[in-house]
């Protein structure tokens, strides 16, 4: 019975410089192997420990083996989150690494763990101490059942596939960018600084899978349509909100053009997004998926909804408590004013009613809806009721502050308590 192949390991740590300390290793230990299997495999270990240094910024470990002229290299890091190959047009800026592992290595794949992932690669034939190829990943609900962060399904229903990859190239992009900027940190000034920072938040506090992230099951629907399902911690998805401000900073970055390589986003990429982060925020609080289709943020982008009716703002009414909760998206303008002043005439029309509006999917309130808002809230009070909003975008907030009037809070649950 023969032995497996010696097994060589070097550990790392999740520092910039690891990917070159991995090829100097790997080249030491391969001198006598040809040089196209050499070239090839230093290649490899540098794409494998930059994506670990990158996403999983944990400690990692380099493993070599080698069985004759073949050679089996595996990298181990302390994330479960799998690797996909992404399959972004041309023009993508990231995404192109497992494809280059793909094109290059006899075999490849990945072994999922309850607390790590092992990625390998093999060149020259296989090794027989090397186990198996994942042929696919494994269930993502089944992940869920392992993981220590306890996992849930969220559904993004309704959307073209095409739309939903264009969104997707755009922040997988802009996120690759900030993670290199956490990894190195090499941006002067005050606005780099801050950018710094900005990066920190996006890229370490919001972990999970996001709208860049393909780590889900997708299913064909009528129309054209694809529904997408997650599984996301529920902390994470209650915070997307968050995070839909802080990449309205990452993306007026890419505007200014001054600090960050990647473009600013196209219109359906931000309005994607928003969604996106939208309906992770709001199936948080256990509220039903609304499809793409029927968003208001579809139908801010023209042509981005074929299949429905042209609307500028979307509004939903519940209940909690003895309160009456006004959810709105889009942007409040002139445009939007009737169906608002409708809709606060018909909450404020049957006694005294105590009103919150939610405007955490609004990015606009002009000075026609600032009124509406503002006779809103005086013919609710005249009435012996209350009206106060929460949920405010930075702009949005500092515009609504301007009149002095409306009760302002930073949340929903605040706004509640009141």
């Amino acid at each position: 019975m023969s032995a497996s192949p010696p097994r060589r390991v070097l550990l790392l740590p999740p520092d910039a410089t690891s990917a070159r300390a991995a090829r100097e290793w790997l080249a030491t230990h391969l001198g006598d192997a040809p040089t196209a299997t050499v070239d090839a495999a230093l290649l490899l270990v540098s794409e494998l420990v930059t994506n670990a240094v990158l996403h999983a910024r944990t400690s990692i470990e380099v493993r070599l083996e080698r069985c004759g002229e073949a050679v089996r290299v595996e990298t181990v890091d302390g994330s479960t989150l799998l690797p996909t190959a992404r399959r972004w047009s041309p023009d993508a800026t990231t995404g192109r690494g497992l494809h280059l592992v793909e094109r290059v290595a006899s075999r490849w794949g990945v072994v999922a763990e309850a607390d790590r992932k092992t990625v390998w690669f093999e060149l020259g034939g296989a090794t027989s101490g090397g186990r198996g190829p994942t042929d696919s990943p494994p269930d993502p609900s089944a992940r869920a059942r392992r993981s220590e962060e306890p996992l849930r399904p969220y559904h993004l229903l309704g959307i073209p596939s095409e739309q939903m990859a264009h969104a997707a190239e755009h922040y997988e992009g802009l996120l690759r960018e900030l993670q290199l900027l956490v990894v190195h940190h090499r941006v002067g000034g005050e606005a780099g600084e801050r950018l710094v920072e900005l990066a920190a938040a996006i890229t370490g506090r919001f972990p999970a899978p996001s709208i860049a992230d393909p780590r889900c099951s997708t299913t064909a629907s009528a129309l054209d349509l694809e529904d997408y399902l997650y599984y996301v911690p529920d902390e994470v998805a209650a915070g997307c909100r968050e995070l839909d401000h802080l990449l309205d900073e990452a993306d007026d970055y890419c505007r200014e053009g001054r600090l960050l390589l990647t473009l600013a986003p196209s219109p359906l990429a931000v309005a994607v997004r928003r969604w996106c982060l939208g309906e992770f925020a709001r199936q948080a609080r256990g509220e039903r998926p609304v499809p793409w289709t029927e968003s208001a943020w579809s139908r801010t982008v023209p042509g981005a909804c074929p299949h429905g009716p042209r609307a500028d703002v979307a509004l939903r009414q519940r209940q909690v408590g003895s309160r009456t909760v006004l959810e709105l998206e889009g942007e409040l303008d002139l445009h939007a004013a009737p169906r608002l002043r409708e809709q606060l005439l018909e909450a404020t029309s049957h006694g005294p009613s105590r009103l919150v509006l939610d405007l955490a999917g609004v990015r606009l309130v002009d000075s026609t809806c600032r009124s509406l808002l503002l006779a809103g809230l005086r013919r609710s009070r005249d009435r012996g009721g209350d009206l106060c909003v929460c949920h405010l975008a930075p702009g949005v907030a500092h515009a609504l502050r301007l009149d002095g009037e409306l009760p302002i809070f930073e949340t929903l649950d605040e706004a509640l308590r009141a």
